[in-house]
């Protein structure tokens, strides 16, 4: 019972799959700094498409 809900749940994971399309603020650039071992909040926009 328990393979068959793996082989299951691997079967739906892949057939039920998105991309989303990140959209970073301006704010953040190729030269930006962040501190090591440090949390950092970061806010984007996102889509979510299915394909």
């Amino acid at each position: 019972m328990k393979y068959k809900f793996i082989i299951l749940s691997s079967i739906l994971s892949t057939a039920i799959s998105g991309q989303a399309k990140i959209e970073m603020p301006n704010i953040f650039t190729d030269n930006m700094v962040i501190q090591a071992d440090t949390a950092v909040a970061m806010w984007c926009k996102a889509t979510w498409t299915m394909e």
